[in-house]
């Protein structure tokens, strides 16, 4: 198959497209992996993409294999097996990346306990809808946002100071802010952050500028300041419920690792796979920080839509906002497991998260904010409850 077509239709999941008798040998391979990934299945597809890594005589495959490869060690805390694959030295991959999983392979000191099986509270949120929850930084206590969008946590300037975190010249990377534009940070090392029961030891935090976590939005006519963030480093060992409806949240420890059901995948994003019409399958972001839903163009290769319409939209969070002309779709149906869900006016979303994949856009509080939000990534669980 034409190599631009095969990594067109692959970035989007569009299996359909790729028929076995015209693939090429690592194609198929490559497909396979995808595919592994998609199911849940780390094991295999971390061999398949380090044969293709490894063995592989086309650098576009080496490439995408390594990114894709690096993806599933990372978030797996792999960070050995990253080193031995001198993985922290391809140039194909994001350097921030490479420079936060060096520093994590020798950190030999990281810890991750529960104090409890289970953890209940009460749920808040923020003017702008994102929920809040309880932490306590090296024994100082902060109310937090929960976003599945921020892959690492983020403490202010402010925050940092006042909790004695531990900073070096040297640990600065590149972040991107919800507009989408690059900011040079620094991350610093936070010896106990505790959310709920669960316990986190020698662990980094991205720390931002105290400005830059504190903005104004004349919608609201006032100022929204943020001690920090608990990002997908912390999410992805916790079985979590969000309960919206009721204002609750419950942090269990995750039990088992069962993934014949699951529907999350990682790729420098959290993506979810639900479906549409004709149980048609797409493949979206994660992002608790953002209150409504947003689509890419790509979605169009798998539905069919009788109306979208346009509108000048004002968006943003850390770092400002700005106003975009954007495109709607006036109804979008999703089912996710056995839960249907109608949304109304989904917007075209600004920036692509991924790494590797292209995709059919970024789920919203709006899809989980009348009812329960479980996100189990050991198990490979996302669900929404009604």
């Amino acid at each position: 198959m034409d190599s631009n077509k095969f990594w067109s239709k692959i970035k989007n999941f569009n299996y359909g497209a790729l028929k076995k008798e015209e693939l090429l040998d690592e194609q198929d391979t490559f497909l396979q992996a995808i595919k592994a990934i998609d199911t849940g299945d780390k094991e295999k597809s971390v061999e398949l993409l380090t044969k293709l890594y490894r063995d592989s005589n086309c650098q576009e495959t080496i490439n995408h294999s390594a990114r894709l490869l690096f993806q599933q060690l990372f978030w797996a805390d792999r960070f050995d097996k990253i080193k031995s694959l001198e993985l922290d030295t391809m140039e194909a991959i994001e350097e921030s990346y490479r420079k936060i999983s060096v520093a994590l392979e020798q950190n030999k000191n990281k810890n991750i306990t529960f104090s409890s099986e289970s953890y209940k509270d009460k749920l808040e949120f923020s003017i702008s809808g994102s929920p809040i929850v309880g932490v306590e930084i090296n024994g100082i206590k902060k109310d937090f946002w929960l976003d599945t969008g921020a892959l690492l946590s983020v403490l202010s300037q402010e925050t940092a100071d006042l909790c004695q975190v531990r900073t070096d010249s040297n640990d600065e990377v590149i972040a991107n802010s919800s507009t989408n534009e690059e900011m040079s940070v620094k991350f610093g090392w936070v010896e106990n952050a505790n959310v709920g029961n669960l316990s986190v030891e020698n662990t980094p935090f991205i720390i931002l500028p105290t400005e830059n976590l504190t903005f104004a939005d004349p919608s609201i006519e006032g100022i929204i300041k943020i001690d920090g963030i608990i990002g997908w480093d912390f999410i992805k060992y916790m079985n979590l419920k969000l309960d919206y409806k009721n204002g609750e949240y419950e942090i269990i420890k995750p039990v088992g690792e069962d993934v014949s059901n699951s529907n999350i995948i990682m790729d420098g994003y959290v993506i979810v796979r639900i479906n549409c019409e004709k149980d048609n399958s797409l493949y979206f972001g994660v992002d608790t920080g953002a209150s409504s839903t947003s689509f890419n163009e790509c979605i169009f290769d798998k539905i069919k839509l009788v109306e979208v319409k346009k509108e000048t939209k004002r968006v943003g969070g850390v770092s400002g906002f700005k106003e975009v002309e954007q495109k709607i779709i006036p109804k979008l149906k999703l089912k996710i497991n056995k839960t249907e869900i109608e949304l109304s006016d989904v917007a075209n979303t600004l920036h692509k998260p991924c790494d590797f994949f292209e995709l059919d856009g970024i789920v919203g509080s709006d899809l989980f904010r009348d009812g329960c939000l479980r996100i189990d990534y050991r198990n490979g669980i996302f669900e929404v409850i009604k």
